[in-house]
């Protein structure tokens, strides 16, 4: 990925909360539309997988061992408030399913492409026995399942393994009734390797998670297995050993599921045993970070770039500000996170694993909390969204989850989700809504990142009586009022509006009582298009962007589409200004404005990003099918396929010539 212009990048994602940019503005364009509740299209409430083509694949670490963690609780998983930044939700249990819907829900949120789930192995080989060293036997991913499915998401959420190796010692000592107090896990022994490795952990673990949910390597029909470290402290006689662990771990995986899994291991398993290198089955290495040193590290690997990154971090039982006594890493109002996984950009990773998703205990974790180390309680999230989904096409805010709010009345009277005044309650089956609200009382999420657009916002919600109202706001603008249907939860538009690129602050605010709100869905509804030209070779933006522009393809495929933005709103017509935003959420630029190349490898959209469209031998509206051009920024150079196509294309004709010409396909 060639990087162009990285003050750019610095600017928004070095400088995330530091430097905030004060340009960020929105114009809104309130169109008019007729309400009908429950008549909304469902593409206007369905969420999409967010696109990890050419950008770096974003996976969490996530445990699910605290069954007894909640503030105040007891058992080995138990911590104390004032030691850790405490989640926003509650009870923080893994033994309720609604811990499980609330996980779904803030990775759906953040965006991010992989849940990495813990593997620690089960005691017994079969059966419904979930018990297990280190309290994390894959049998319960069944909740996980459970939870994606109750979420409508599992064609959006992908699972891959964390098998979390230091578990195998203790797994081991049981499987075998040693007393030995300086047990170490025989590497050399094969019956160990296939009861206690394969048997009760990997093989589970793929039991329970059905093969539709798993990860695959992009490009490829093969799951990743993430494994962590096989050091001296745990395993014994790793040399040769270990090479012969994945020989057998692939051949047993493709007997049983009909594919051979990739594997991506801890910097020490070449350390270890450097034979496991020439394995086709390895297919990265990670060198994992370092506290207080590092909060995150990338390393090549096979022509590729893995990294791991974590938000902050210190060892348990301290409290913050104990510095490098406890390795700690601050989180700096989330600069430690944006650095790091601007790195991931910058190096063009592949995939960037994030430590941890729950990981409450070692403050390393990825969830809301409204302690004070958080600019706001879903920073973490927002800060993950704004790299994995550069689209920013469709997103789901879940009102109980409010940032921010304004309660007229003490305490949660629904006595669920959260602490605090906001009033919330369970729905049945799974899921939250906010209840008893009064006249004037409002909610509000903080920094949605929106790349530039028109956007539509609905909400689902219901209103006690006739004559209830709302209304949302972005950036203090509001959309207009909207009534409320009556009686039974129902889908309604909010408004429409065009949004600059940046941070937006969106707040739904309840103008009389009696309305319960559940969720507030905003969706991009900028056309998708793709260009052709004359001599019928389609425009592509390598690697569905990050790269050059080129006119080359004989047929279309995701690289070769692009979001239309038309900045004027309205119909598209000649002479409009627009943007052309690539398939994995980059814009398309002139460099200098006009008279050089055009490249599809900006993450922050500025004057050079856009274009006027012109409707070639006509004027007015401009339909699918039309042939049009497009004009640089500075008003004088024009869009060239070189030699009518089959090359570049660049922005360096000051007349419309056949090369200029460009075939407009709206989808």
């Amino acid at each position: 990925m060639k990087m162009k212009n990285l003050s750019l990048y610095k600017a928004l994602w070095y400088d995330y909360k530091v430097n905030r940019l004060s340009t960020l503005l929105i114009f809104l364009v309130i169109l008019s539309y007729k309400d009908a509740w429950g008549s909304i299209p469902a593409s206007d409430i369905t969420l999409d997988r967010p696109v990890n083509v050419g950008i770096p694949t974003l996976g969490y670490i996530t445990g699910y061992e605290m069954s007894s963690g909640n503030p105040g609780g007891t058992g080995q998983n138990a911590w104390n408030p004032a030691e850790f930044e405490n989640p926003l939700y509650y009870p923080y249990d893994r033994n309720e399913s609604r811990w499980w819907d609330n996980l779904v829900e803030e990775v759906l949120f953040s965006r991010a492409h992989v849940i990495f789930a813990h593997g620690r192995g089960c005691y017994s080989v079969s059966g419904p026995d979930t018990s297990g060293n280190g309290n994390m036997c894959p049998r319960l991913l069944s909740e996980l399942v459970g939870a994606i499915q109750r979420a409508g998401a599992s064609g959006i959420i992908k699972v891959g393994m964390w098998d979390d190796t230091a578990a195998y010692q203790l797994a081991a000592k049981t499987y075998e009734g040693s007393s030995d107090p300086n047990y170490k896990f025989d590497m050399s022994n094969s019956v160990l390797r296939d009861e206690v490795i394969w048997k009760r952990n990997i093989r589970i673990w793929h039991d329970t998670v059905p093969q539709s949910l798993w990860f695959n390597l992009p490009g490829t029909n093969r799951p990743i297995i993430a494994m962590w470290s096989i050091g001296d402290a745990f395993f014994k006689n790793q040399a040769n050993h270990a090479r012969i662990l994945l020989i057998e771990l692939s051949g047993k995986f493709y007997a049983r599921y009909g594919v051979k899994p990739y594997f991506l291991l801890d910097q020490n398993w070449l350390s270890e045993d450097p034979t496991v290198s020439s394995l086709e089955e390895v297919i990265g290495v990670n060198n994992w970070f370092t506290p207080p040193v590092s909060s995150y590290t990338y390393r090549s690997f096979k022509n590729r770039t893995w990294g791991v990154a974590v938000p902050s971090f210190r060892d348990v039982r301290n409290t913050p500000g104990c510095g490098v006594t406890c390795r700690e890493i601050p989180r700096n109002n989330g600069y430690t996170l944006s650095s790091a996984l601007n790195q991931g950009y910058t190096q063009n990773a592949s995939l960037v694993l994030l430590e941890g998703a729950t990981n409450v205990i070692e403050t390393a974790g990825f969830y809301r909390s409204d302690d004070i180390s958080y600019d706001y309680p879903s920073q973490p999230l927002q800060i993950v969204r704004n790299f994995a989904d550069l689209r920013t096409s469709t997103l789901r805010l879940q009102a109980e989850a409010c940032d921010t709010y304004s309660d007229s009345t003490s305490g949660n009277s629904g006595s669920s989700y959260r602490n605090g005044d906001l009033d919330v309650s369970t729905l049945p089956g799974s899921g939250w809504i906010v209840t008893n609200t009064a006249g004037n009382e409002w909610l509000k999420f903080q920094d949605i990142k929106l790349s530039e657009g028109n956007y539509r916002f609905s909400a689902r919600a219901k209103a006690s009586a006739s004559g209830k109202s709302m209304r949302l706001e972005l950036n203090g603008i509001s959309l207009g009022s909207k009534s409320i249907p009556v009686g039974s939860f129902d889908n309604f538009h909010l408004g429409e509006a065009f949004v600059q690129h940046g941070d937006v602050d969106i707040e739904a605010i309840f103008e009389t009582d009696g309305i319960e709100l559940d969720w507030i869905f905003v969706k991009k509804i900028d056309p998708t298009v793709s260009l052709k030209t004359l001599s019928n070779y389609y425009v592509s933006a390598e690697a569905g962007g990050g790269d050059v522009l080129t006119a080359d393809r004989i047929s279309k495929g995701i690289w070769e589409t692009f979001v239309l933005i038309d900045k004027n709103g309205g119909h598209l017509q000649s002479g409009d200004v627009i943007r052309l935003q690539t398939y994995n959420g980059h814009f398309v630029v002139t460099e200098g404005g006009g008279g050089g190349a055009v490249n599809a490898d900006r993450l922050i959209p500025n004057v050079w990003e856009e274009f006027t469209i012109i409707k070639v031998g006509g004027s007015g509206v401009i339909a699918s099918g039309d042939t049009i051009a497009l004009r640089a920024n500075n008003n004088v150079h024009h869009f060239v396929a070189e030699l009518g196509g089959g090359g570049t294309v660049n922005a360096d004709r000051t007349s419309i010539g056949p090369w200029e010409k460009f075939i407009l396909t709206i989808e």
